[in-house]
C-alpha cells in the first residue's frame, strides 16, 4: 500500500464465541516502519451448542418445537441426522413449492453480518431477504457448513430462512448461527471500528 491509502479488514465473529469484551490488536509492517491499532470487539450474546444462534432464537431446534420459526409446506422437528444437540430441522418441499422455514430479525442497521448453519439434502438453501438478500445452496448426502455473508439495510431487518427445492425430497438444517462482522477501516488519521451496536 501507498501513503494515503485506504484498507479494510473484516472479522467474522463464530458461532462458537462466548460472549464478552475482546481486544483486537491490528498491526502493519512495511518500509516506514509498524503500525499498531488497538479496538474493542464487543459480542452479545454467543451461538454455539446447539442452542444458540445469536440473534436468531431457537437456532439449533434444541427447543423441542419450532417457535418462533414459521414454515410453509412441511417442516418438522426430527431426531436424525442431526449435528449436535437432539434435534435438526426437517424441511419437504412439493412438487408446487420449496418448502420454508424462516424468522424474521433485527440487527443493526447497515452493519455487516454472517449467517451459518449446517445443511444436507437435495438443493438445502440458506439465506436470507428482505432487508438484505443473499443465499447459498448445496446438494449434499453429507451434512456440510453453509455461510452467507451480506449487509444490513437502513432497518436491519432481516428474514432468515432454510429451504429445499420444488419436489426434491427433504432437506436439513442445524445450528444456524446469525452474527456479524466487525469493520475496522484504517486511513491516515482516521480509525475506527465497527461492530454490532456501534453508531
Amino acid at each position: 500500500m501507498a501513503s494515503g491509502d485506504t484498507s479494510t479488514l473484516t472479522a467474522a465473529v463464530g458461532s462458537s464465541v462466548a460472549a464478552g469484551t475482546y481486544p483486537v490488536t491490528v498491526t502493519g509492517t512495511g518500509t516506514g516502519g509498524t503500525h499498531s491499532a488497538t479496538y474493542t470487539l464487543t459480542v452479545a450474546t454467543s451461538g454455539g451448542g446447539g442452542g444458540g444462534g445469536g440473534p436468531l432464537t431457537n437456532a439449533g431446534f434444541e427447543a423441542g418445537a419450532l417457535c418462533p420459526w414459521a414454515c410453509t409446506g412441511a417442516g418438522t422437528l426430527v431426531t436424525t441426522p442431526v449435528h449436535s444437540g437432539s434435534h435438526t430441522l426437517q424441511v419437504t418441499p412439493d412438487p408446487a413449492g420449496t418448502g420454508e422455514c424462516d424468522r424474521t430479525v433485527t440487527l443493526s442497521p447497515d452493519h455487516g453480518s454472517t449467517l451459518t448453519g449446517w445443511g444436507q439434502g437435495p438443493h438445502a438453501s440458506l439465506g436470507v431477504s428482505g432487508g438484505a438478500t443473499a443465499s447459498t445452496w448445496s446438494n449434499s448426502s453429507d451434512r456440510n457448513q453453509l455461510k452467507v455473508t451480506f449487509t444490513t439495510g437502513s432497518s436491519g431487518t432481516v428474514t432468515a430462512y432454510v429451504h429445499g427445492w420444488y419436489g426434491q425430497g427433504s432437506v436439513y438444517a442445524d445450528d444456524l448461527a446469525l452474527g456479524w462482522t466487525s469493520t475496522l477501516d484504517h486511513a491516515p488519521g482516521a480509525r475506527r471500528c465497527r461492530a454490532r451496536g456501534d453508531a
